[in-house]
């Protein structure tokens, strides 16, 4: 171009902070360094864009934004390569999109400066294009901010009416015509109408008479008239609005008419002919402004809670917009801008909303008042407008108890592996006639009514039921139970049935020696010291001993827990499954012959005794020497078997059955009077054993720390958790556990095995069997180890780590490292 076309721009720039100038020239500057087309062309759309924005009647704010939005629109180019922004030919794909992200480094580096980040948005959206083709976010029309709109246009501009490395630039009147081409599609009609006018009225369409106008100084050099002087100020054609009204100043004469550019919401007619497009007017034209409205259709729909205690409106108001024309400074090139106005209307009044609540049947907590207020404010939104009535919740019954159930010592045993041991003897003990627990009566919840008025029945409480277990009784409505005995209580919770009961405990705080003698007990014991050499326990609870057990016996009808060492002595836990394991086949043998031998003796009783005087015992004592010794001579042999056994873990049945065999041994069996006697003995035996069977499958487990030269026996688990056993024997029906060291004697488990080191370097003699079908599982064992499972064994020569003992498919014995 052969004239500086920024030169002719004489408006003043607005006036910025200092902080935010120095930012910009710095800004500038550095890319100067780089690039001073990127750095001129900053600059000239800022310039642009104040020419459009004073030609469209910006205020002084916005003109600011508008300006500094052109400076730095274009700063995010930085980060992007030379050999990109440089290129002479057409851009490939990834090169353009490298390129597109201009702008939205753009505006993160706006939003880095406090002072301007507000105008971010308007930075990042200058490449948006009015058909809603553009980037970054595809904005459409109006949607699009009006600062990136302007500066789209003078951004536009600047580039085809410069040289690139790509293009040659265009002339003005072609550039012009290229942003006409292009309204309402890439440009905003309104925007570029008003650069247009604003060239135009510059006569910068004619550059060779540029002159200055209202605000616009032509450049030096340029708008001179024939014969040298300045031509005086001409004034062009005004327009603006005000309260709603159009006006018009003519122009002086030669100078071209305001122009109007019509917006959407209002309709404007000059000279009774609608305007669809920007149109030059005069005073003398007949402006009518005639605002439009259009109502959006709302509704309202009832919807009611599943548990029907809650209805609901969901409500879409009844809009109506309306527009309203903004007031506008005087501009030669008037833009009309509308202001949409929304009011909200009830879709239905409240006898209508009445209605639809009761054609859904919602008759009951209705809320008048909130219904009122929807009327006369209405909103978008869902509401609740009726609330049943919950019934209340019923209060469930609930036993009270007076001891601490966590203290249980079945529980205490189940976890044994996790607690203090030095808890184990805070055990709560109650005394005879100590309360145990309440039985409370559950209180019944009020009714309640939903939304349509039904009656909402409450729910039925929780009765317990308080029973009582031995040790225990109950007192005459069943609500309080007490202790009848002293002892450990115990609560077994089945539902809403809670039994309660005491279990006998033996507390016993020293030593088991000579001064205490021997413990047998029914029920639970527990030794707070150790149990000396030569003594015994038995128990047919548990037993737990806080310290040592040296050369002495241990018997449990239920688990023992060993909290210190076991030297030469003898633990056997689970006693009811060792001793009925023994003596009941031997009970069951003698309980076969007394039943065979009673039907035959009492049929001869029957015929003797009719014709002279004879005890039933004398019948026994004849068929015992004639025919049936073998059977009533077996009482001797089970008498002498018995007394192998600890007898007392079978508690009253102890003397049932001691009692029975010893009327059927020698010379007693004569003092059987009645066969009803010999009748009655038979049914102690056969009492004791159902007992016997019945408590023949109850498992006992074994915990200690160490055993030194020991027999340990359990037809359940065995834990040792602590150094080790050495030179011990370990029989258990169930898994075998050793943290420690396993050296010298033999193991049997039922079910695995787990030692952390088993054996010795020296070869010290060990044996390991498990079960058939069961693992041998070994941290570290050495050479001179015979393992086994089932029938299968095997001496491991070598020392090993991590193995796993098993047999395969093929049922051979297999070493496998875990």
């Amino acid at each position: 171009m052969d004239y500086s076309l920024t030169s002719m721009i004489k408006l003043p720039i607005p006036e910025i902070e200092e902080e935010l100038k120095q930012i910009a020239d710095m800004l500038l500057a550095t890319i100067d360094l780089r690039d001073k087309t990127t750095g001129r062309h900053s600059r000239n759309v800022a310039l642009y864009a104040l020419a459009i924005g004073t030609a469209m009647g910006l205020d002084k704010a916005q003109l600011k934004s508008l300006y500094i939005v052109g400076i730095f629109h274009d700063v995010g180019k930085f980060g992007i390569s030379e050999k990109v922004l440089f290129k002479p030919g057409k851009l490939d794909r990834e090169e353009f999109d490298l390129v597109k992200t201009h702008s939205k480094r753009s505006a993160d580096i706006i939003r880095s400066i406090p002072l301007i980040k507000d105008l971010a948005q308007a930075v990042e959206c200058h490449h948006e294009r009015y058909d809603g083709t553009g980037y970054p976010y595809g904005l459409k029309g109006e949607n699009i901010p009006l600062l990136s709109r302007i500066i789209a246009v003078a951004d536009a501009f600047d580039a085809m009416t410069e040289d690139r490395c790509y293009k040659k630039s265009l002339c003005l009147k072609d550039a012009v015509t290229e942003l006409e081409k292009m309204v309402f599609t890439q440009f905003d009609p309104a925007v570029v109408a008003a650069f247009v006018h604003w060239l135009d009225q510059q006569n910068l369409l004619s550059p060779e008479e540029a002159l200055k106008k209202l605000d616009l100084q032509p450049a030096p050099g340029k708008g001179v008239v024939a014969g040298g002087k300045p031509e005086s100020a001409a004034r062009h054609g005004l327009a603006w609005v005000q309260e709603g009204q159009i006006f018009v100043k003519d122009p002086e004469q030669g100078q071209a008419k305001a122009t109007l550019t019509p917006c959407t919401g209002i309709t404007i007619h000059v000279n009774g002919v609608p305007v669809e497009a920007a149109i030059e007017v005069s005073a003398a034209d007949e402006i009518k402004v005639l605002p439009l409205s259009h109502k959006e259709p709302g509704f309202i729909k009832v919807h009611v809670s599943q548990d029907k205690l809650s209805a609901y409106l969901e409500i879409k108001t009844d809009d109506l917009i309306s527009y309203k024309l903004m007031d506008a400074g005087a501009s030669h090139c008037l833009v009309l801008r509308a202001q949409q106005k929304r009011t909200k209307f009830a879709p239905v009044n409240f006898e209508g909303i009445l209605k639809l609540l009761q054609k859904q049947g919602v008759e009951y907590g209705i809320d008048y008042t909130i219904i009122k207020q929807l009327i006369e404010y209405p909103y978008d939104g869902m509401v609740e407008v009726a609330r049943g009535q919950a019934p209340t919740l019923p209060e469930d019954g609930k036993v009270e108890l007076f001891f601490d159930e966590s203290l249980d010592m079945a529980k205490t045993l189940e976890n044994a592996g996790n607690i203090d041991f030095k808890e184990i003897n805070k055990l709560p003990t109650v005394g005879v006639g100590d309360p145990l627990a309440l039985n409370y009566d559950p209180q019944m919840g009020l009714p309640g009514k939903d939304v349509s008025g039904r009656i909402i029945p409450p729910t039925e409480p929780v009765q317990f039921n308080l029973l009582a277990g031995k040790g225990v009784e109950l007192t005459d409505d069943g609500k309080k139970a007490f202790a009848v005995t002293e002892g450990l209580p115990k609560v077994k919770k089945r539902g809403v049935n809670w039994t309660v009961t005491v279990d006998s405990v033996l507390y016993h705080p020293g030593d088991v020696n000579l001064g205490t003698g021997n413990i047998r007990f029914r029920g639970n014991v527990q030794i707070a010291g150790c149990v000396d050499n030569g003594m015994s326990v038995s128990a047919t609870g548990d037993v737990i001993v806080s310290s040592l057990v040296t050369g002495a016996k241990v018997t449990a009808g239920s688990n023992i827990i060993v909290k210190g060492n076991v030297v030469n002595g003898e633990l056997i836990a689970g006693g009811f499954v060792i001793l009925t394991q023994a003596i009941e086949p031997l009970i069951k043998r003698l309980y076969q012959y007394l039943d065979k031998v009673y039907g035959v003796a009492l049929e001869n009783y029957r015929y003797i005794s009719s014709t002279q005087k004879v005890r039933f015992g004398h019948i026994l004592t004849f068929l015992k020497e004639k025919k049936y010794r073998q059977e009533l001579s077996y009482a001797e042999t089970l008498e002498r078997k018995l007394k192998e056994y600890d007898l007392k873990l079978l508690g009253v049945y102890e003397e049932m059955l001691t009692g029975a065999v010893n009327q059927l041994v020698g010379i007693n069996i004569i003092n059987f009077t009645g066969p009803e006697d010999f009748k009655s003995c038979i049914d102690n035996i056969r009492d004791v054993l159902n007992y016997v069977d019945s408590v023949s499958h109850s498992h006992g487990t074994i915990r200690l720390t160490c055993a030194l030269n020991s027999t340990i026996a359990s037809p359940g688990d065995v834990q040792v958790n602590g150094p080790g056993c050495f030179n011990t024997g370990i029989h258990s029906g169930g898994a075998v556990s050793i943290t420690g060291v396993f050296r010298g004697g033999n193991i049997y488990a039922g079910d695995y095995l787990y030692i952390c080191e088993a054996g010795s370097e020296m070869g010290t003699k060990t044996r390991l069997a498990v079960a058939e079908g069961k693992k041998i599982k070994l941290d570290v064992v050495y050479p001179g180890v015979c393992v086994q499972v089932g029938r299968r064994s095997k001496v491991l020569e070598d020392r090993l780590t991590r193995v796993e003992i098993f047999l395969d498919d093929d049922n051979n014995l297999k070493l496998s490292n875990y």
